[in-house]
Formats: structure tokens, C-alpha cells, sequence
């Protein structure tokens, strides 16, 4: 099934797509170079002066209100598109997420796995720089937010303790099938848009020594 739509897409059929197939990848959504470029400095400023802890490289994370500081980012995440496509989706906006990554020789956190969210969300995740595969792209399988939903759910049911969440299929349910080499990569210019429905499994490569990853994302629930 291929997860690509059109950089012209509406909102409400991007919704109506991750709905169904738990992905949906618009190449170029944030089409204007010089406003990705301005996201790039203010995204790599804010995670690189945080003194959040990331395995990965650096991070920020803000709530709901941008700081002012940070004016180009502030508009993106207030723009009319991506709230309505929170909205037909029927989440909440809960924060917003910068990572700048460039670590490549680990060790890694649960992210670096193939995994679904052990709470669930619906998420907006902008590369604000070009991505390969020497760039840690992201990784998932589309498809398979249905199938993850249902044993999340059990999960929940069998323990109240977030920690004791099994959420990785490879390590934690070995007789699904599922292989940690599993997972189609989205490669794409900056400015990509993938949307994306947490119970969906996926995962981030590793970032090759000498390259790095700029990322942006949202989480709504």
C-alpha cells in the first residue's frame, strides 16, 4: 500500500487516509523553501540550548503556547490547515516536540525500536531537513494501527504502570512476527509532512556519523 499523498491535500483527506491505513506522507507539504529554512535555524536554536535529555542528539519540547522567541515555529503550529486536520481527527493539541539528532552510536532509548505508542496520539511530524537513508529516517509499517490498537488496549487491561507497557512486538511478542529490520523508511525533502496514528508500528534509523536530522512534530490526544 503506498502511504504518499498529494502535497495538495485536504485536510480532511488526510485524516480520512491515516484513519484507515494509520499513515499518510505528503512530500514538500511546507513548500516554501525560505519558511522551511527559518524553521530549520529557530528548530536547531531551541533544541540546541535545551537542557532536555535525548538520547539521540538534542531536544525542546514546548506546550501549547510557542515562546515568542520562536515566531516562525509559533505560526506553523497555529496554522489553519494542521488545526483543522487536529480537529477532524478529534484530538486536542497537547505540545510540541523539536529534535535536533545527530548521536549515531547509541546506546538507545525504546524510540529506537520498532514500537506503537504506549499512550496513543495522533501526530504531525515535519522533516526540516532533508532525509536519506544515512539520516535516521523514519520508519513504519502502514497498516497496523488496528491490529496495535486492540493489544494496546489489552495491554492497558492487564497493568496500570506505564513502565510495564510492552510495546515493542519484536522483543516483547516475538510469535507476531514482526522482525526489528521490519519497517519501510520515508524519505523525503524537507518540508515532508507525515501524519500518523501512534498504534501504527514504527521506529527512527539511526543517524550515520557525519549527517543529522532536524525534526518537528506534534502531539495531539
Amino acid at each position: 500500500m503506498n502511504w504518499n499523498l498529494p502535497a495538495t491535500a485536504k485536510p480532511v483527506e488526510i485524516v480520512e487516509f491515516v484513519q484507515e491505513h494509520g499513515i499518510a506522507v505528503l512530500n514538500s507539504y511546507l513548500g516554501d523553501k525560505q519558511l522551511v529554512s527559518m524553521l530549520r535555524r529557530e528548530a536547531i536554536r531551541a533544541a540546541d540550548q535545551s537542557k532536555h535529555e535525548y538520547k539521540f542528539g538534542h531536544a525542546a519540547r514546548f506546550g501549547t503556547d510557542i515562546p515568542i522567541s520562536y515566531p516562525t515555529i509559533k505560526h506553523l503550529v497555529n496554522r489553519a490547515d494542521l488545526r483543522e486536520i487536529v480537529k477532524l481527527a478529534k484530538k486536542t493539541p497537547e505540545g510540541t516536540f523539536i529534535t535536533h539528532e545527530f548521536v549515531h552510536d547509541g546506546p538507545w532509548d525504546r524510540n529506537g525500536f520498532l514500537h506503537f505508542d504506549r499512550l496513543h496520539a495522533f501526530k504531525l511530524f515535519f522533516y526540516l531537513t532533508p532525509v536519506d537513508e544515512n539520516c535516521g529516517p523514519f520508519c513504519a509499517i502502514i497498516d497496523t494501527h488496528k491490529e496495535f490498537r486492540a493489544l494496546r488496549t489489552k495491554e492497558w487491561q492487564r497493568t496500570s504502570d506505564y513502565d510495564k507497557i510492552r510495546n515493542r512486538p519484536p522483543i516483547d511478542f516475538p510469535d507476531l512476527g514482526y522482525a526489528e529490520s521490519d519497517g519501510n523508511p520515508v524519505l523525503g525533502p524537507a518540508g515532508t509532512m507525515i501524519v500518523f496514528d501512534t498504534d501504527t508500528l514504527h521506529k527512527c534509523r539511526v543517524v550515520k556519523e557525519h549527517r543529522h536530522r532536524v525534526v518537528l512534530r506534534t502531539h495531539n490526544r
